[in-house]
């Protein structure tokens, strides 16, 4: 079947040839490329060896077949829009999320809906709710129909009153996080800003010092370490206290204060947002060192601790509801 696909395009009866078909993007715009390359992306998840990945390369959509095998996000700097002026609009980071988090469950609004929706959904309220209602009925009613409401209404407002406090000490506790501060750099200035963690946005580019909690998943672009090296403490992450490695990513250039446009990132091209903890991977696109693989080494997760380095400065690749761990810290 992919010999009879790969043929179609060269028994077209139509002048037009294979590479005519193709619009500024490289994707085939006619009718029956399109359904050749559905037929072959299809096929894709079957491939088991190497033979048949090796067709796949020789695709003239390849990089179509592969975005569909492993969904992957685009990040540029925000600073080279700061650097070159323009407008706020055309920067792609902000279809990402920000920074802030929130992990409460209610609202004032929804409160009480919401709340008892869910204490209804527990069997135990539901069997005494039921012998309530079955107390209304005159013949088989046994004691006081408003008596016997009374402990429902008791264990059913206690159980509100603590779900209410508990998720007021959640808004407490995102308030708390939200406005930690962390030191982001300004393009237009060329200087670090102090900024909270909920103005955190990706594509930023952070600086943090020693004992600073990490605040969003970033990409280790510079450390003060002469190995090119830092040490985190996941303990808010995995409960291990001895200290980890994270490596600046390999053959990168290094930033020696100068983070002009025409020296650092073009764009970097990662994995989506999951729950992964040991798994990243991506590509670096740099204008002097070309393209630069990356992976979960490069990565300082949200909620560790930097410990036994200086400083260290990196790109904010995941942030906010779309990173890679729970909000709590």
């Amino acid at each position: 079947m992919m010999a009879n696909s790969l043929n179609e395009c060269g028994d077209m009866e139509s002048p037009t040839s294979c590479d005519e078909l193709r619009n500024n993007t490289g994707v085939y715009t006619s009718a029956n490329s399109l359904d050749m390359q559905r037929t072959v992306e299809s096929q894709v998840s079957s491939f088991s060896s190497f033979r048949d990945w090796s067709v796949v390369n020789f695709l003239p959509w390849k990089k179509n077949v592969r975005s569909a095998l492993r969904r992957t996000r685009t990040i540029v700097p925000n600073y080279v829009f700061d650097e070159t002026g323009a407008e706020i609009g055309a920067n792609p980071n902000l279809q990402y999320a920000n920074n802030k988090i929130k992990t409460t469950k209610y609202t004032l609004l929804t409160f009480l809906p919401k709340n008892l929706f869910e204490q209804f959904h527990r069997f135990a309220n539901l069997y005494f709710i039921f012998i309530v209602a079955l107390n209304w009925v005159p013949a088989i009613n046994a004691f006081g129909k408003e008596v016997a409401m009374i402990p429902v209404l008791v264990v059913l407002s206690v159980t509100a009153v603590k779900d209410g406090f508990e998720d007021y000490r959640r808004h407490l506790s995102d308030n708390d996080v939200n406005h930690n501060t962390c030191r982001i750099f300004s393009g237009s200035k060329k200087i670090y800003e102090k900024r909270e963690w909920q103005e955190l946005h990706v594509g930023d580019i952070v600086h943090l010092s020693c004992n600073e909690i990490i605040p969003a998943d970033i990409l280790l672009l510079r450390s003060s370490d002469s190995q090119d090296m830092c040490y985190v403490e996941t303990l808010n992450i995995d409960g291990e206290n001895n200290l980890k490695q994270r490596q600046v990513v390999k053959d990168f250039v290094r930033l020696k204060g100068d983070l002009s446009a025409e020296k650092v990132i073009s764009t970097i091209d990662c994995d989506t947002p999951n729950n992964q903890i040991y798994r990243f991977s991506g590509i670096m696109h740099c204008r002097q060192a070309g393209q630069i693989p990356v992976n979960k080494d490069n990565l300082l997760l949200r909620g560790c601790t930097l410990r036994n380095t200086d400083y260290v400065e990196g790109i904010v690749i995941y942030a906010g509801k779309k990173k890679t761990l729970p909000a709590a810290i």
